[in-house]
């Protein structure tokens, strides 16, 4: 896509995801926000991020075990590539906790892939430190 395209796609897409919003249509507002965060993650950071807990509640507020480990698990991606790594964790932790009892084994898999990914990332030490506490905070909720 080139640059107009996107800005337009961009466009169409806030106001599908109002529109949505307004019309109870929680589905197409997930899908929206979903595509909104993808588009605007490299552009505005900031921007993507709303976008990204605004599907991560809209999977909430529908109780979609798959929507809800996915917005979590593309949260934790955003807090990942930008080096925000006790984010990150938190955000495949409740991932992984929920995907434990309601998605495959595959799913799972991929969730545990990411974490490993962050151990290394943090280191052993570093990483259990990190799992202890959001424990912790997760417990408490």
């Amino acid at each position: 896509m080139e640059a107009g395209e996107i800005e337009n796609a961009i466009k169409n897409f806030e106001k599908a995801y109002v529109v949505d919003k307004e019309s109870d249509n929680w589905e197409g507002a997930l899908d929206s926000a979903t595509k909104l965060s993808g588009m605007l993650k490299r552009k505005d950071k900031k921007k993507a991020l709303e976008y990204y807990n605004a599907a991560y509640e809209i999977a909430q507020k529908i109780n979609d075990m798959f929507y809800i480990v996915s917005a979590s698990l593309e949260i934790g991606d955003f807090y990942y590539e930008n080096q925000r790594n006790e984010l990150a964790l938190k955000f495949y932790i409740n991932a992984y906790d929920i995907a434990q009892n309601s998605l495959t084994k595959d799913n799972v898999d991929k969730i545990k892939i990411r974490l490993n990914d962050i151990k290394i990332r943090l280191g052993e030490e570093n990483y259990n430190s990190l799992i202890s506490l959001i424990r912790e905070e997760l417990a408490k909720g």
